[in-house]
């Protein structure tokens, strides 16, 4: 990140931190509280930079939550909320919906709070609350750390790293139907040592696709890592879906280069069509017998 925007990025904390000091000694203003919740967008919210913790630029929230569509009533959970901007995303897409946000940080969490007060916000471990929310949610949807060495019990398959504990509880916390759209490092797609956590997936769930992410998509949160987003769909109960077809596709183009640059290029609007011209179809096997559809080769 240049000099630039890491001052815009510090210059956001300081003004962050000084709306959260006057939360404590006066209601917040509509102006004060739409601050708020841009000051952190792209740039890293009020922490310092971590390696497992990257937070989400707006257009891949609203991309994200676009591709899941949340209809009234769902339950829906973002066990990484930080400031909020999946709960941003999700809200505006649809307020009728029962939200529920999870952020360790104190700071973070406060501001969650005030920006979206009819969410459910809880301040604490995502991991602490696997019990409590396990087969309850119709979408979970998140960014969540990664990278970070965990050991944790009631765990079946997820191992070493924070991202195999957060993939795992995700699907754990749906119900039958729910849905998983989570933002992963692409090496939990391939690596030898995750291969059981990805059969494990592919044996609760439905597996509705992945999308590649280019590299400048987390920069102005100060890292390059390479991420895809995952789409997965709880299966049924004694419920086969056959052969069905799987969205793949590389977003190569995100709005802005490798150096914060913007290009006026973004690939997610055309992944988006793509994927709700396959979307019927996929449906359509995985909410009525195999049998009443031919097998698609790819």
């Amino acid at each position: 990140m240049n000099r630039r925007l890491a001052r815009k990025w510090y210059d956001g904390i300081d003004r962050a931190k000084e709306i959260l000091d006057i939360s404590k000694e006066r209601d917040l203003t509509l102006e004060e509280i739409e601050e708020l919740k841009t000051l952190h967008t792209g740039y890293g919210g009020l922490t310092s930079f971590k390696s497992d913790q990257f937070f989400t630029p707006e257009v891949v929230t609203s991309f994200l939550v676009d591709m899941v569509d949340p209809k009234d009533g769902w339950n829906v959970l973002e066990f990484s909320c930080g400031c909020g901007a999946f709960l941003n995303a999700l809200t505006q897409k649809n307020s009728n919906i029962n939200l529920t946000g999870i952020e360790l940080s104190y700071d973070l969490a406060q501001i969650a709070s005030l920006c979206y007060p009819k969410a459910n916000i809880i301040r604490g471990d995502a991991l602490d609350y696997l019990a409590e929310f396990e087969g309850r949610m119709n979408l979970v949807i998140s960014n969540p750390p990664f990278g970070m060495p965990t050991v944790r019990k009631n765990f079946e398959v997820a191992r070493r790293a924070s991202e195999q504990y957060f993939l795992e509880m995700a699907v754990r916390c749906l119900k039958p139907g729910g849905v998983v759209a989570l933002i992963l490092p692409e090496g939990i797609f391939c690596n030898s040592h995750t291969k059981p956590l990805r059969k494990w997936l592919m044996e609760k769930c439905y597996y509705l696709g992945t999308i590649s992410l280019p590299i400048q998509t987390f920069y102005f949160a100060g890292t390059g890592v390479k991420t895809s987003i995952m789409l997965a769909k709880k299966k049924y109960p004694g419920h086969e879906a056959g052969n069905y077809p799987v969205f793949m596709a590389i977003c190569e183009e995100v709005g802005w280069d490798n150096r914060g640059k913007p290009t006026g290029k973004c690939d997610l609007d055309k992944i988006r069509e793509a994927y709700f011209e396959l979307k019927p179809e996929q449906d359509a096997y995985l909410e009525n017998s195999k049998t009443e559809f031919d097998v698609i080769n790819f």
